[in-house]
């Protein structure tokens, strides 16, 4: 719905001078078609705006960016923690300690054979978990604390 606006303008009361000026001033910016123009430009049919492509694709690199970046540190993470996990307790993947070849010797399971799989008996697997958290957890917490 478009309302129709009747504009006037007003001066102090005896101002005869004043209103001839705005009277003549209005006069003019009718005649050469600029008073249609500041009308419609201030007091015309507001319309949406078009939509901006620009604007959407920087508000999602925005979004995007950091989320790609995200991504990146946590497969850089996840690569440092592979490298750092063998270093910080390769027991559990070579059996060197007596008891490991001790529990492999007298396992039950059938799961105690050496040489096929990396992880061939059962005490690996849990012992490889624990390595594994123990490790992420320390380095969470020096990224923390230093």
């Amino acid at each position: 719905m478009v309302a129709a606006v009747q504009l006037g303008h007003a001066v102090r009361k005896g101002n005869a001078e004043l209103l001839a000026r705005i009277t003549e001033g209005l006069a003019i910016l009718k005649q050469t078609g600029r008073y249609e123009e500041i009308r419609h430009r201030w007091l015309g049919v507001l319309e949406p705006p078009a939509f901006d492509w620009a604007l959407f694709a920087r508000y999602a690199a925005v979004v995007i960016v950091p989320l790609l970046l995200g991504l990146a540190a946590a497969v850089a993470w996840s690569r440092s923690l592979q490298r750092l996990l063998p270093a910080s307790d390769a027991s559990f993947f070579f059996a060197f300690h007596p008891s490991d070849l001790a529990a492999i010797s007298m396992g039950r399971t059938g799961t105690t054979r050496i040489g096929r799989y990396l992880l061939d008996h059962g005490f690996m697997i849990p012992g490889f978990v624990g390595v594994g958290v123990s490790t992420m957890a320390a380095w969470f917490l020096s990224r923390v604390a230093f």
